[in-house]
């Protein structure tokens, strides 16, 4: 054959077995490491390498076949060229291997093996030993300078690594933080359309109250008027005990009136069709009013009302005069309502140029400080004292006075000791709303 004069031993072919056997599961390794990893510099340095090694593994083969007979010239035996310039450029462009340590371990190896070489053909015994601790010498350090750069370029591999996970740890906690702000988006619109579809439902419930409650003042209102023809003798004259019966029955259709009303205030503010009928005039004449109407109830409660009626303490104030009385009027009631026999109502006002406050305080059964803070913010409450005081009330009065005084961009508070040490309320409005 081209390669041996006489045919090699069977050993020979064992090595070849042996050869071919390492060289497959080499390059199965190799690519299938390569396909694994998640490195993709480490993917192209094996990726280069074992395609090299491919290449010079079936060149190589030419070698040996001409040994069981088959002769083919051995052209293919110059892919070991193209093996050096993969594997070269995988180093080069893709650090299979570490320059500067193959850079460092050729400088010393030249090192040791020019001073080897002094020693070898030391002219006498003075050279030789020179050139033997020179070599020693060189030999230590030169041991200590590749351990030095091995060192180093497994620390900067291990930051490259560490670099790498932070990265990639980074890439993910974005993919991370947009997958949850896609889902928090996505929760919001769908909380912002059932918040508008809930918003249209109380919209029509509110509207749907507005037109019922108008349907039902007409009857009331007309069950009144016929009421008052009645007392006037328009059917004909009445027994006195009749009559009696007949102002009961007045008495009852002016309450049902008066929270037919209330409801109307309460749902067209909160809707926002109340339009306020504003003028600039004193709130006097409304308090004068409103104790002369309340002045029976304040004579059967023997109860003592102090006012200052100085026009000083009564500014103008630009507000809805009818709405505002109506508050009032809920205010004072309250204040002779729940107040004690023989108490005191006390009314103040205080003002600036920009405020006018008015504070009605009595002597009255008080609330205490948990009911205080839901008088006025929840429909149909009442505290305990009041509805023993006074049985047949709804709640809703203050509820009333507090819409108004809002939609007029003022203030309504209420404040009370405790129990049985009456309250105060304050009402502060704008003077030029």
């Amino acid at each position: 054959n081209s390669f041996f004069w006489n045919r090699p031993t069977i050993l020979y072919d064992f090595f070849v077995a042996f050869f071919n056997i390492t060289i497959l599961y080499t390059l199965v390794i190799a690519f299938r490491h390569a396909i694994l990893t998640q490195d993709p510099i480490r993917k192209k340095q094996i990726f280069f390498f074992a395609l090299a090694s491919l290449i010079g593994f079936l060149g190589g083969t030419t070698s040996y076949l001409p040994t069981f007979g088959i002769y083919i010239y051995p052209y293919f035996n110059s892919s070991i060229v193209l093996f050096t310039i993969i594997i070269t450029y995988t180093i080069i462009k893709h650090r299979l291997f570490n320059i500067k340590i193959i850079a460092v371990q050729l400088v010393t190896t030249g090192l040791w093996v020019f001073i080897l070489i002094r020693l070898i053909f030391a002219q006498n015994t003075r050279e030789f030993f020179t050139e033997t601790i020179l070599f020693i010498i060189s030999l230590f350090f030169g041991v200590y300078l590749i351990q030095a750069v091995f060192r180093e370029v497994r620390q900067r591999e291990r930051i490259e690594k560490l670099v790498s996970e932070l990265q990639n740890l980074n890439l993910t906690l974005h993919q991370k933080v947009a997958e949850q702000t896609v889902e928090i988006r996505h929760s919001y619109e769908a909380e912002k359309k059932a918040r508008m579809e809930l918003e249209k439902l109380n919209d029509a419930k509110d509207q749907f109250i507005m037109i019922t409650q108008h349907h039902l003042r007409t009857p009331v209102t007309s069950l009144s008027w016929g009421l008052d023809e009645l007392l006037k003798g328009a059917y004909g004259k009445i027994a006195a005990e009749a009559r009696e019966a007949i102002k009961e029955m007045k008495s009852s259709t002016s309450r049902l009136i008066r929270l037919v009303d209330d409801f109307l205030n309460i749902t067209a503010i909160k809707v926002g069709t109340s339009i306020l009928n504003l003028s600039t005039e004193s709130l006097k004449p409304s308090i004068e009013d409103i104790l002369a109407e309340l002045r029976g109830d304040i004579a059967k409660m023997r109860l003592t009302v102090t006012c200052p009626m100085d026009d000083a303490h009564w500014p103008e104030v630009r507000i809805d005069h009818s709405k505002v009385r109506e508050s009032l009027f809920v205010v004072i009631e309250n204040a002779v309502r729940y107040n004690r026999e023989g108490g005191t109502i006390d009314i103040c006002t205080a003002h600036d140029d920009k405020f006018f406050e008015l504070t009605v305080a009595n002597t009255g059964i008080g609330i205490t400080r948990e009911e205080s803070g839901k008088i006025g913010s929840a429909l149909f409450y009442r505290g305990d004292y009041a509805r023993k005081a006074y049985p047949i009330g709804m709640g809703i009065g203050l509820s009333v006075v507090k819409a108004i005084i809002k939609a007029h961009h003022g203030t309504f508070s209420i404040e009370s000791g405790g129990t049985g040490e009456g309250a105060k309320v304050t009402v502060r409005l704008p003077r030029n709303h």
